[in-house]
């Protein structure tokens, strides 16, 4: 079986509560990402995509 991979737009993924959104879509997060200037992790916090003006 294979596992599901949600995306999630956050400052950091320790900081719960800057959650932008949650997608299935790497595409679609990125999209949310670039707008809020934030980066995409994936399920066990991986960064995935850096976004331009988010903390490091």
């Amino acid at each position: 079986m294979r596992e599901i991979t949600i995306y999630r737009v956050r400052k950091s993924f320790s900081d719960i509560k800057s959650q932008k959104g949650a997608f299935f879509l790497f595409e679609a997060a990125v999209k949310t990402a670039e707008k809020y200037k934030m980066n995409v992790y994936d399920n066990v916090g991986r960064l995935l995509y850096k976004g331009n003006s988010a903390s490091k």
